[in-house]
């Protein structure tokens, strides 16, 4: 009776793990694939993203170029550097832009300036050290 037991443990545990890595949702397999898009493109891997592109929506992937033309870059970022008082977030989002627009020394100052506003919140610090990371790399 007790072998019983333990064997349908294993078995519900072993179909718990099965459905976490292959999901049977349409819509979480689409998010994984549009998330997995978004990282290759960010990575300038395009032949990569070329292909995963045709099981993609238009309208998630022009949205995605939208958002990450240098125009639109440029106006975000002249948008947060008006504000007056900036908070971690404000400098954190200027780091990101920075580095998208290639300008690294820069997006590691932002970096350091969100860092010294809040040394404690964990993405901060993350964006800090990676930024600083990055800069001292041969």
């Amino acid at each position: 009776m007790k072998q019983i037991w333990v064997m349908t443990i294993l078995i519900w545990l072993l179909v718990v793990g099965i459905l976490r890595v292959y999901p049977l949702s349409q819509g979480e397999k689409y998010f994984t694939r549009l998330q997995k898009w978004y990282l290759a493109v960010e990575n300038s891997q395009w032949e990569k993203a070329k292909v995963m592109e045709r099981d993609l929506s238009k309208e998630d992937t022009i949205a995605f170029a939208q958002k990450n033309e240098n125009s639109e870059l440029q106006r975000r970022l002249a948008q947060s550097k008006s504000k007056l008082n900036k908070t971690a977030d404000d400098w954190a989002e200027i780091s990101v832009i920075l580095y998208k627009l290639g300008q690294y020394q820069e997006s590691a100052e932002a970096a350091a300036a969100a860092y010294e506003i809040d040394p404690i919140r964990e993405d901060v610090s993350r964006l800090y050290f990676s930024s600083r990371a990055f800069l001292q790399k041969p």
